[in-house]
């Protein structure tokens, strides 16, 4: 499934990535799932991260989360 997007293609034709996403949605969907506030950040709702991280509002960084089956009031804290 290549030519789809530029931004997957590069991510699969990264050395060590190539089966990383076998579509945009689960590429998206490990976004959602891993994504963290920075260190220096308080803890946040994950859809307040989810929001940040990908430039969508509050409502659409929510559904995300639940559409990749995650609350998205769970609150997430920086990477240590």
């Amino acid at each position: 499934m290549t030519g789809a997007n530029p931004i997957t293609d590069q991510v699969r034709a990264t050395p060590g990535h190539e089966n990383f996403a076998r579509t945009d949605a689960d590429l998206l969907a490990w976004v959602v799932e891993h994504a963290r506030p920075r260190r220096h950040e308080t803890p946040k709702p994950r859809w307040a991260v989810v929001m940040g991280l990908l430039g969508v509002g509050s409502s659409s960084a929510a559904a995300l989360c639940r559409a990749c089956g995650l609350n998205p009031e769970d609150t997430l804290s920086g990477a240590a």
